[in-house]
């Protein structure tokens, strides 16, 4: 058992491995032609800046092909398998369909051990690079989820607009600040270029200050203004939900969003993080669960169909529920958790029926 056990393993990771290389390097060729133009303009030639892009846009190219790369690489092993009659000589021995979904659990693992690693350390980190950097989509632009290319805060009476391309990457520019008596009422407004935390406040520089009322606009290269701005916690908001850390998701998730944001989108991704890195092992399982069902067609066509499109009918519904659950629609447990629940149900259910037709 523990030597068929490796061998289903082995064939498994090798063609996994071909696949997965095959698809990101397609995907990366298409990447750099997209950004090419821009590649070029970089300082130290485009040899350079395109090998640093690429190293920056592979975890994320891993993170959204493996599970296409372990359903495909699980299917081309179900394929050999049975072309060459081997799955007919393990089912003749007494092994079940559901046994052979548990031998293939050490390599499911390391897909889900992987994929959490990939998302919650790579990920973030590749993109926030990428944002710093300022290249293709990542170009400095609104944050995910902001209307407009600002991003409102409150501090005490004062109403705070800043750059949300700028908070992305932690960085206070074209900032505007809507200072207010205790009543609420507007009493002047700054303008400012960019700002720099100082012991009591921040430093405004490059200074546009209007007082309302008095009809003056002064021009000033600084001022300080005594206000709070948690840059800290304003450069997680701004970011997207999927590229934080799972710290961090729960973290926002806790504490409401801050006060700024709504939490249902960090709640939804909080759960879909650990859920999501389950998601290759159960397409993996897919093909074998199914090929049973098919055996007596003596052909693959029917496995690679139905299996495809059950893998990506569930993909789909994976974004779609979460989309959901960001807006509230859904409970952010049931919106991440929903779609893999039911591929691992139809995988169970596939092996199950498989042994009660063996």
């Amino acid at each position: 058992m523990k030597v068929l056990t490796r061998y289903l393993n082995r064939l498994f990771l090798v063609r996994f491995a071909v696949v997965l290389f095959g698809i990101v390097g397609f995907a990366a060729v298409i990447d750099l032609i997209d950004v090419g133009a821009e590649l070029v303009k970089m300082e130290g030639g485009g040899l350079s800046a395109g090998l640093r892009y690429f190293g920056l846009r592979l975890p994320i190219m891993l993170s959204e092909l493996m599970p296409i790369a372990a359903l495909i690489a699980g299917l081309l092993t179900v394929a050999d398998l049975l072309r060459h009659r081997e799955l007919v000589v393990i089912w003749s021995s007494g092994i079940r369909p559901l046994a052979i979904l548990r031998m293939l659990l050490p390599v499911g693992l390391v897909l889900v051990g992987a994929k959490f690693a990939i998302d919650d350390f790579a990920l973030p980190r590749a993109t926030m690079e990428l944002r710093i950097w300022g290249i293709g989509e990542y170009r400095r632009r609104p944050g995910e989820g902001q209307e407009g290319e600002f991003y409102w805060v409150r501090s005490g009476d004062d109403i705070v607009q800043l750059s949300a391309p700028a908070a992305v990457v932690g960085k206070v520019e074209d900032i505007t600040i809507y200072r207010r008596d205790p009543q609420g009422i507007l009493t002047e407004r700054l303008q400012a270029a960019s700002a720099t935390p100082i012991e009591h406040g921040w430093r405004l520089l490059d200074v546009t200050r209007s007082v309302v009322g008095a009809h003056t606009i002064e021009r000033l290269p600084s001022f300080d203004w005594p206000g709070v701005i948690d840059l800290a916690r304003i450069k997680l908001l701004a970011r997207p939900p999927r590229e934080l850390a799972l710290s961090q998701l729960w973290d926002i998730a806790r504490r409401g969003g801050y006060g700024l944001r709504a939490p249902e989108p960090y709640r939804t991704w909080l759960h879909e993080r650990i859920a999501s890195a389950f998601v290759p092992m159960l397409l993996m399982m897919l093909g074998f669960a199914l090929v049973r069902r098919f055996s007596r067609t003596a052909s693959i066509a029917p496995v690679f169909m139905t299996a495809v499109g059950i893998g990506f009918t569930l993909i789909i519904m994976s974004g779609v529920a979460s989309a959901l659950g960001e807006v509230g629609v859904l409970a952010p447990a049931l919106a991440a958790w929903g779609p893999p629940l039911l591929l691992g149900a139809i995988v169970f259910l596939l092996g199950t029926r498989g042994d009660l037709t063996g």
